[in-house]
């Protein structure tokens, strides 16, 4: 039998745990310390790692890090200072800097020098202003050291540079050789009756375009591809002035042109333009020459020509002549043509197709004017001699059948007065027997000035034309044998 003075086991165990003595102690909400606990719930569990989360990404507190006023001069200061001893021609100045102000001082060379030096300054940030202290040394023998030395810098660079330029050097004489091979290959491939200013202009063109690929590519060589830039530049914006200025001399090159492509003649041509005749020596890129019968030359310019009434008597080798001669009002006119007719289709000059041709012109005072013509054949025929030969055989043909060619003539006549006194007439002279017309005498054309066109061309160069190609007026014409 227990004893009811001890108290029992439980009631320690319940006071032990109420007094929080033990291995279990309590909270202070009564709940056991260090003893399982219930799980939290979901909620909370993400709200404290979000939380958790949040603290670790926040950037921490900003800290005053700028530099002060002190520390930025002194970096002004130095990196300046460095850019300057880098320099041989800025070396000896000296750099202060007090709160954005930087202050030079020192001796340079040249003035060009002092102003480099204070624009290099100026371009560092956080400095307020330059006080430019810098005196010119302008004694002899600095200035002599700061020459020599740019002088050795430029033999050093050109040193450098020479394996570029000798490379550029050989481009620029290959591409000379090619493009005199390629004018000479293009000048082979254009043959016969082409108009020659064509060809010369192709010729030229391809020369230009192999010349100024060589020059880009030895300039890109040497890196000085600007001067081409700066060429072509300038090349259009001086187009525009040379065009106002020389508005003549451009029209006259135009116009030289297109007569060239239209080709109204050919070298050796007789033509008459804007008011003079003479044959075709060349045609230059401003004007038109011509040479007269008289042996002159005649220099025309090219928009004159090309805006003038041009005769080419050359063109068509077949060219007619006439000359009049007057007969008495009393001659059979019916046998002046056949006799006329009969003379010119037995000159051995002139053509049968189209054949000769005898007119009535005009009824005179005291003659009547008959006309004669003939064609002939250019190329084989002196047009002069051969009009000259014609008046001559007809006038003689007129003469051997005694028809009469007088000259203007008044006639008065006297009426017998109331005296009786009767007028004598004069004595008609005797008519003369006529003389025998002497043969036809060769018409063969005049090269004269043939010959000096040709040794022209041969001291001034050949011409912009081509002989014009010929078709069936071309062709020689039948003549009588």
């Amino acid at each position: 039998m227990r004893s009811p003075a001890t108290p029992p086991l439980s009631w320690i165990l319940i006071l032990a745990l109420t007094l929080g003595v033990g291995p279990f102690p309590l909270s202070a909400s009564g709940a056991l310390v260090g003893s399982v606990q219930e799980p939290p719930d979901s909620d909370s569990v993400q709200v404290d790692t979000a939380a958790a989360l949040q603290e670790d990404t926040l950037p921490p507190p900003p800290e005053d890090i700028a530099p002060s006023r002190a520390e930025l001069d002194e970096e002004i200061r130095s990196e300046l200072q460095a850019t300057f001893d880098r320099v041989t021609a800025l070396r000896g100045i000296e750099v202060e800097v007090e709160a954005g102000i930087v202050r030079l001082q020192g001796t340079v060379p040249l003035a060009t020098t002092r102003a480099r030096a204070d624009s290099l300054a100026r371009r560092l940030d956080g400095v307020v202003v330059v006080e430019d202290l810098l005196e010119v040394d302008r004694s002899l023998q600095r200035r002599w050291n700061a020459t020599w030395d740019q002088l050795r810098n430029w033999l050093l660079d050109a040193l450098g540079y020479l394996p570029l330029l000798l490379a550029a050097l050989a481009i620029v004489l290959v591409t000379m050789v090619a493009q005199r091979g390629a004018g000479t290959w293009l000048e082979g491939r254009f043959t016969g009756g082409e108009n020659p200013y064509v060809r010369s202009l192709v010729r030229r063109g391809l020369r230009l375009l192999i010349v100024a690929a060589g020059l880009l590519v030895a300039l890109n060589l040497v890196g000085a591809t600007w001067i081409f830039g700066a060429l072509v530049g300038t090349a259009g914006l001086a187009g525009l002035a040379i065009g106002f200025a020389f508005k003549d001399i451009i029209e006259n090159y135009l116009a030289g042109i297109l007569l060239s492509l239209r080709h109204p003649f050919s070298p050796n041509d007789f033509v008459a333009v804007a008011g003079h005749e003479g044959k075709i020596v060349r045609l230059t890129a401003r004007e038109t020459i011509l040479m007269t019968m008289d042996g002159n030359h005649v220099r025309i310019p090219n928009a004159m020509v090309f805006g003038s009434v041009v005769v080419n008597f050359t063109r068509n080798p077949l060219r007619r002549f006439g000359f009049n001669i007057g007969v008495g009002t009393q001659e059979d006119l019916a046998e002046v043509q056949d006799l006329g007719m009969k003379t010119l289709q037995e000159m051995r000059n002139v053509l049968d197709d189209p054949p000769p041709l005898v007119l009535v012109k005009e009824m005179g005072d005291s003659s009547v004017l008959v006309a004669f013509f003939g064609w002939f054949d250019q190329r084989t025929t002196n047009p002069d001699v051969v009009r000259s030969e014609a008046i001559r055989l007809v006038k003689g043909a007129l003469d051997g059948a005694r028809i009469a060619m007088p000259a203007p003539e008044h006639r008065i006549t006297w009426v017998a007065g109331e005296d009786g006194v009767a007028v004598a007439r004069p004595p008609e002279a005797p008519p003369q027997p006529p003389k025998p017309t002497a043969p036809e005498r060769p018409a063969e054309p005049d090269h004269t000035l043939d010959r000096q066109i040709a040794l022209d061309r041969e001291v001034e160069g050949d011409d912009l034309l081509a002989p014009a190609p010929r078709g069936k007026t071309g062709e020689p014409p039948r003549t009588t044998s």
